[in-house]
């Protein structure tokens, strides 16, 4: 068997028990996010870090797969820096991403460091905005080589602008665009992402 084969079949048992662990632990879960779009799909599955002994701070344990077979897993830890200063949110944190690539063929660790903010519009007045509360969010990541395996990688995840709604209040829908790349030097990046998506979060 070929050690491409090999290093897939260990990322695919890894992201097995990632599942699993999202799914065990969904009884306490704050909430489970999923986007998509013709090119890629994501889970993303959000609480409290006092799971993990971290207090007022945020963990998100996400699985990235697109078409070309590129495999993402990844965390986030993040903590607000704007409490209580409603319509505004802002957060920043860092990301670890584990990624198995196909083309080129690599197997990609990285550190990121990044912020994300969150602004409620003021429909509240009007007669039937009024019922379905609707954000305007971004966020933008970005590991340096320094803090990437391989060679001069980069990884550059921005989410330029994302629209959500309230459905309920358990229950969001959104859509956004996102650029998600792994950059090489001299130019043998790989694009993951950059597309328009939709998706849904349902709190618990």
């Amino acid at each position: 068997m070929k050690m491409r084969h090999v290093r897939t079949a260990i990322w695919q048992g890894w992201t097995a028990n990632l599942l699993m662990i999202v799914l065990v632990s969904v009884a306490q879960a704050d909430s489970i996010e999923g986007s998509f779009s013709n090119d890629f799909g994501e889970l993303i599955y959000s609480r409290d870090a006092g799971l993990i002994g971290l207090k007022d701070q945020e963990l998100a344990i996400g699985l990235f797969l697109n078409e070309d077979n590129n495999v993402v897993p990844h965390f986030t830890l993040s903590t607000e820096v704007l409490k209580d200063k409603l319509p505004i949110q802002f957060a920043i944190g860092g990301r670890g991403y584990f990624a198995a690539l196909t083309e080129p063929d690599d197997d990609v660790v990285g550190l990121a460091f990044g912020a994300s903010g969150r602004y409620k519009l003021p429909f509240d007045r009007l007669p039937v905005l009024g019922q379905f509360p609707i954000y305007i969010r971004s966020s933008i990541y970005f590991a340096p080589s320094i803090t990437t395996s391989g060679s001069d990688i980069e990884i550059i995840d921005v989410d330029f602008v994302r629209g959500e709604i309230e459905l309920t209040p358990r229950i969001h829908g959104f859509a956004g665009v996102r650029l998600f790349e792994f950059d090489r030097d001299p130019g043998d990046d790989t694009l993951l992402d950059s597309i328009i998506y939709g998706g849904a979060s349902f709190t618990f």
